[in-house]
């Protein structure tokens, strides 16, 4: 099958499109790079199946070759995180409902299978104690830009099922609860990944508004079999779905775990949101979803638990900073010569500005002295990308450590008995490490084996780093 991943240059994309290529689909993944970033999927480059296009999903006429020359389309691409929403309701109103709009339109014409990423964020001040799919949705006022977001969204799914309903268009909606894991950033106000930045460094770690407010978190992983075990069904086409882990817990309670299997001195300090976000805000008290239609139609039970996540989010950030390169060097540069020759090419159609943008990639090779795009190529990428470019992260493979997953299980005196992707091995085509938990559990079943003595070993190795100082 050839899958289409909008937006698959994100955190959800990247582990979509490793999976896929696991299973030996033929990926193709459209990112304007806004909010994803080429380093998630730098390691599936050189796999024959894969394809990367930096462009917009409102370029209709790049879409429209990638949407016939697909089966499925994983439509992923749109604005996200609060923080986002707040500082940018245009940009968010209008990526969000604008890119829907050209994916329904060019699938409708050849009848593809499509599946709309929706949110729990369209519940928006419902009072129920959990949501499900046929609730009533209950937004703010339109003053609170917060609001936009779920508004954007909901058009979404309305626009999605008309499609449905009038052409025939085999669609399935997906609402994610606060999907979590390795590659996630806390820069646009993910609550786990920015806990956990805070605690590996030592600074405050900072709940916004009283910590009383009660979540769920579900793994990358096991979303990611719900994703596509939905993808695949033709039983789920028409439908929605909640996609959600099944732990209850408040914030505040979250950032004393995160403290506790950090094992840091980081004090917790609570931020009132006129502080944390715009004056008036106004929060979803519970977040809880129902996935009993999810579990009748899928067999569907997350397998990896709240502490699981947050280990997985920690190893991971704890690798991916020693690593790190401050950003406005050289290597920005190399992100974009490798978003053009290292996997991720542009789009064959014309770009905004096509002529001033390639003078502005031209000079800047031509100054670092690394390789420049294949003028035979046509638009390097879309202008937008270019103004980026200075200012993202540097592309880097973030991946365990042989040493790191030794010290695992050695230090933690934990021997594992099944697949597990902590354990130490040669990597695969993907570059994923032996045994990794999504291909076990999605073949076989089988549970992720993280070590049962994994907190004492993450302390353990942090303590060690303290010493050294």
């Amino acid at each position: 099958m050839k899958y289409l991943l909008t937006g698959g240059a994100g955190f959800i994309g990247s582990h979509l499109a490793e999976e896929l290529l696991n299973r030996g689909h033929e990926v193709c993944v459209v990112d304007d790079l806004s909010t994803g970033q080429i380093r998630n999927v730098q390691h599936l480059k050189g796999h024959r199946a894969f394809r990367c296009i930096v462009d917009s999903v409102t370029n209709r006429q790049a879409m429209a070759e990638l949407v016939d020359d697909a089966d499925i389309i994983l439509h992923l691409a749109a604005a996200v995180g609060v923080h986002l929403v707040v500082e940018s309701p245009i940009r968010t109103i209008e990526t969000n409902i604008k890119g829907t709009e050209v994916v329904l339109e060019l699938a409708a014409k050849k009848t593809k299978r499509v599946v709309i990423f929706s949110t729990s964020e369209v519940y928006g001040k419902s009072t129920q104690p959990i949501f499900s799919e046929s609730d009533d949705l209950v937004l703010g006022p339109t003053i609170r830009s917060r609001w936009s977001y779920a508004a954007s969204k909901m058009i979404d799914e309305f626009l999605a099922l008309a499609y449905f309903k009038e052409k025939t268009t085999p669609v399935t909606i997906v609402r994610l609860f606060n999907t979590v894991g390795p590659r996630q950033t806390g820069r646009y106000g993910m609550v786990i990944p920015r806990f956990v930045e805070q605690a590996l460094n030592d600074r405050p770690i900072t709940v916004y508004g009283n910590g009383q407010q009660s979540r769920t978190f579900i793994h990358v992983h096991d979303a990611v079999r719900a994703i596509l075990a939905l993808a695949e069904s033709d039983g789920t086409i028409g439908e929605v779905f909640n996609i959600g882990g099944t732990e209850t817990i408040s914030i505040g309670a979250l950032a004393t775990l995160v403290k506790e299997l950090v094992g840091t001195t980081s004090p917790i300090v609570f931020v009132p949101y006129d502080q944390a976000y715009e004056a008036g805000f106004e929060d979803m008290e519970s977040r809880v979803p129902d996935i009993r239609k999810l579990q009748e139609q899928l067999t569907f039970e997350p397998q990896l638990t709240l502490r699981q996540i947050i280990l997985d989010v920690a190893e991971y950030q704890e690798t991916s900073m020693t690593g790190r390169v401050k950003p406005m060097s050289a290597t920005d540069t190399e992100q974009s010569s490798q978003a053009v020759d290292g996997g991720c090419r542009p789009a064959t159609g014309d770009c905004e500005d096509r002529g001033a943008h390639r003078d502005r990639v031209v000079e800047m090779h031509h100054a670092t002295g690394l390789p420049g795009p294949d003028s035979s190529r046509g638009c390097s990428m879309s202008a937008a990308v270019s103004t980026r470019k200075r200012r993202r992260e540097p592309s880097t493979r973030h991946q365990l450590k042989a040493g790191t997953a030794l010290a695992l299980q050695v230090v933690a005196g934990a021997r594992p008995t099944g697949p597990c992707r902590h354990r130490a091995g040669s990597g695969d085509a993907l570059g994923r490490r032996s045994g990794s938990p999504l291909s076990t559990s999605v073949s076989t079943g089988r549970n992720s084996c993280m070590p049962s003595s994994a907190v004492s070993a993450f302390k353990y190795r942090r303590a060690a780093a303290r010493s050294t100082k």
